[in-house]
């Protein structure tokens, strides 16, 4: 089984997407991904905080605590979750002084 991934960004008010291919490599465990956007080169992605009730946000991070991506499906997030999100990254021992807010 394999799932699309898109993602896109904004460079010098330039919009570019780059589309890859997430693989599920252990079936017992659904939220570690390997995620392809170029042919030999697979990066992991893990799940950490799913939303449960409607897939609305996510928590995702690469193999290390060097990466970490606050997803949303909507545009804007309340500041409330938002930071319910930042605190339950660093009490797993991100630094959340790097994080970054996309403005959307």
């Amino acid at each position: 089984m394999s799932i699309e991934v898109i993602n896109s960004g904004v460079k010098r008010g330039v919009k570019k997407n780059i589309k890859g291919i997430a693989y599920i490599p252990d079936k017992t465990c659904t939220g570690k991904l390997l995620v392809s956007f170029f042919w030999v080169i697979k990066s992991q992605y893990n799940i950490i905080l799913l939303d449960k009730k409607d897939y609305n946000y996510v928590v995702i991070t690469g193999s290390t605590n060097n990466y970490l991506w606050i997803m949303s499906r909507t545009p804007k997030i309340s500041d409330e979750l938002y930071s319910s999100l930042v605190d339950f990254a660093a009490s797993k021992g991100f630094d959340v002084s790097k994080i970054i807010k996309v403005v959307q």
